[in-house]
């Protein structure tokens, strides 16, 4: 059984110890730091989840974060990176303890002064994500189980994103938020061309999003565009959401320089007209 020597507590359940050479590490585990001081002796049973200081960086910034008093967020995000291997298969990069972590500790902070941020994606996100999305649900389940803070519907998108960052590389990362922000324009203008507000629960307004993303995808990485040998099965007809189209086009000209093709306008006047021929 390993044993390491306590250097600091930073709190009942973290502390920074050196280990069997003398490296400095982080440790997290229930009560660890609890009655503890400079010299005492913890065992390796006793510890959950070690940082190394190997990365000079992140070690330093987990550093600065633990001593927030934010060891019980910690120990949130740890289980959400459980959440995450089981349910998504997939291991977290170390950061989101940084990330999400400081998220968690000002999230509440804006919950106790009424401060309340609206997730612009959260739509996108719950339909686009769904696997991403419900383990930030239960990491907002964990907190209203575990400290009695109930966070509203906007921070589990907030959290998912976290997930998702955390679970793709950086350069996907920044494509993903990309593609994120064309799908929400696009609903925006589609929402304010009709003046109207989507049905989120509605099979067609599902279809509409699963479809932009992909669309927005082929934008940000300047994918072919789909077979552009299509027949001008909509001439003359749906003229209100042929011109709402015209919007989304200049937008996507004047924001990413991208041409729609016919097939790709085509494809997307199918799935507004069948969001917003109801309501018209």
């Amino acid at each position: 059984m390993e044993q390491y020597k306590v250097i600091k507590i930073l709190s009942n359940n973290a502390i920074i110890a050196l280990d069997k050479n003398k490296q400095e590490i982080i440790a997290l585990g229930s009560g660890i730091g609890f009655g503890k001081k400079p010299g005492s002796l913890v065992t390796d049973n006793q510890i959950e989840k070690i940082f190394e200081n190997t990365q000079e960086d992140f070690y330093r910034k987990l550093f600065t974060t633990l001593n927030k008093d934010s060891s019980n967020y910690v120990s949130i995000v740890d289980r959400a990176v459980r959440y995450a291997k089981e349910d998504l298969n997939q291991d977290l990069n170390e950061y989101i303890y940084v990330m999400l972590t400081d998220h968690l500790l000002f999230a509440v902070e804006r919950m106790n002064q009424n401060i309340l941020l609206p997730c612009p994606m959260l739509s996108e996100i719950r339909y686009l994500y769904k696997k991403e999305f419900a383990v930030a649900k239960k990491v907002v389940d964990d907190i209203k189980q575990t400290m009695q803070i109930e966070l509203p519907e906007s921070e589990v998108g907030f959290i998912a994103l976290h997930i998702m960052n955390a679970s793709t590389s950086g350069s996907n990362v920044n494509g993903l938020l990309d593609s994120l922000g064309i799908v929400n324009e696009i609903v925006e203008i589609v929402e304010k061309f009709f003046d109207i507000k989507f049905d989120l629960d509605s099979i067609h307004y599902s279809r509409l999003i699963v479809h932009l993303n992909f669309f927005a995808k082929r934008v940000i990485f300047k994918n072919e565009s789909l077979d552009e040998e299509v027949s001008d099965l909509f001439e003359g007809k749906y003229p209100k959401q042929k011109a709402c189209l015209e919007k989304i086009k200049e937008y996507l000209k004047e924001e990413y320089n991208y041409e729609i093709s016919k097939t790709e306008m085509m494809y997307l006047l199918i799935h507004i007209t069948r969001c917003t021929s109801r309501t018209l």
